[in-house]
């Protein structure tokens, strides 16, 4: 018995160092995977146009309530990434910019999730309404006014 466990450890630290070297080859963690322009196509895109869709009117069942929580949620976590991800042919002072406009949309993003915690829909309203004059003063700067969004 001792003897195939002796083996079995041996073949699973072998494993182990081997899954190691796979996950190195695929570059290093925090590294994009595609441009930011798909990043916000296919990230903030579509939590936007839910929750958009979701605060037409005041949410009357928990399935609405979840989608808002859900979409804010992603919104303000997406953000984090924003923040650590500038455009890489910006300027040291761009740089800055991105960042603070990320902090903006992540702290408003997240004003929506917790006012939708509290199911405060005037709270969410305008907390909705303020990340996307932030997403716009954004896109103002970065796109010379393109993508701009509507509340």
């Amino acid at each position: 018995m001792k003897y195939y466990l002796r083996y079995f450890l041996i073949f699973l630290y072998l494993a182990i160092i081997a899954s190691g070297l796979l996950y190195a080859q695929d570059g290093p963690a925090g590294e994009p995977i595609d441009n930011m322009h798909h990043f916000m196509e296919y990230v903030f895109e579509p939590r936007y146009k839910e929750l958009k869709r979701a605060l037409v009117a005041e949410p009357v069942d928990k399935q609405t309530w979840n989608k808002i929580k859900v979409g804010s949620l992603t919104l303000a976590e997406a953000a984090n990434l924003l923040i650590t991800r500038p455009p890489d042919e910006a300027q040291d002072y761009q740089k800055a910019l991105w960042s603070g406009y990320a902090r903006d949309v992540r702290s408003e993003a997240t004003a929506v999730f917790q006012a939708a915690r509290k199911k405060q829909f005037t709270s969410v309203r305008d907390a909705f309404h303020s990340t996307i004059q932030k997403c716009n003063a954004c896109h103002q700067m970065f796109t010379e006014g393109k993508y701009q969004l509507e509340p």
